[in-house]
């Protein structure tokens, strides 16, 4: 059976870093990758193939990768009659120049309905590595790439890390703290060896620590303390937060986190009125 890994996580959450951190061990991304760029220079590590895939899913569903709004199960019917053959074909392509193969596009976190049929019909092994960081850094982020407002990149934080863990709750999936990563990359490293079940390649990895890995890639590092300081922040950002911590740390806070997506999910949709209309008027 054949094997792929996906990385998963909302964008300026260090997928980038995890993605590169794939090619230290051994895993192919292919040939055909996002040059680097002013506000991520050291590389994407993204298949401009998937990226653009997941561009045009996201406009059929009348989306773009910063629109608020949920996207609801039902709304994936209609892409998969249309695009499914073509991401097929992409996904086998991908796989079959390399012993194994992994990908990164945060949009992914929000698509993966649709991903998870095609590899299901492939009938692939799949394994996700799910990235993620405090909200706070993630917005504070957003703000100074994107000029989006604070209150923006926390609910973009909030539905690409709720649409992400509907869909991979129960699967195989290992869950990485981006601030974790940069302050122990070896110990984070090793999981992900372990995880994978590859081996590092110890040219590439000491490439990894020494000339890949600095402050540059890491501006910002926030507490959960001061994340709970925001004002009239919901509940339910600080509890998910909170949750993948866990997860990152011991088996037992990944089961709370599936344990409680539903109602994370729940809330969220919840609130699609107003996201609709938030949408609406940055149009």
């Amino acid at each position: 059976m054949k094997k792929i890994v996906v990385v998963v996580g909302m964008h300026r959450s260090g997928t980038s870093v995890v993605a590169h951190a794939m090619q230290t061990l051994d895993i192919s991304l292919g040939d055909h990758l996002m040059d680097p760029h002013p506000c991520n220079p050291k590389g994407f590590f993204e298949d401009i193939d998937f990226y653009e895939m997941n561009e045009r899913l996201l406009h059929a569903l009348e989306q773009g990768w910063s629109s608020v709004t949920p996207i609801p199960a039902e709304s994936f019917a209609p892409l998969r009659k249309t695009y499914s053959d073509e991401a097929i074909q992409l996904v086998r392509n991908k796989i079959d120049r390399a012993m194994l193969f992994a990908f990164k596009d945060p949009r992914t976190a929000v698509l993966l309905p649709f991903w998870i049929d095609i590899f299901s019909i492939l009938k692939l092994k799949v394994k996700y590595i799910y990235v993620f960081r405090n909200p706070l850094a993630v917005a504070e982020s957003l703000r100074v790439r994107d000029g989006f407002s604070l209150h923006k990149g926390i609910l973009l934080w909030s539905k690409y890390n709720i649409s992400a863990l509907a869909w991979v709750s129960r699967r195989n999936c290992i869950f990485v703290d981006y601030d974790t990563l940069m302050a122990d990359p070896a110990g984070q490293l090793s999981r992900l060896e372990v995880f994978v079940s590859t081996t590092v390649l110890q040219p590439e990895r000491d490439s990894f620590f020494t000339e890949f890995l600095d402050a540059s890639l890491r501006h910002s590092v926030y507490t959960e303390k001061e994340l709970r300081a925001i004002p009239d922040l919901p509940e339910q950002v600080v509890h998910i937060y909170h949750e993948l911590m866990e997860a990152a740390i011991n088996n037992s806070g990944k089961l709370l986190v599936w344990k409680n997506v539903n109602k994370w999910e729940r809330w969220f949709t919840q609130l699609s009125f107003y996201l609709s209309a938030l949408d609406a008027c940055n149009q």
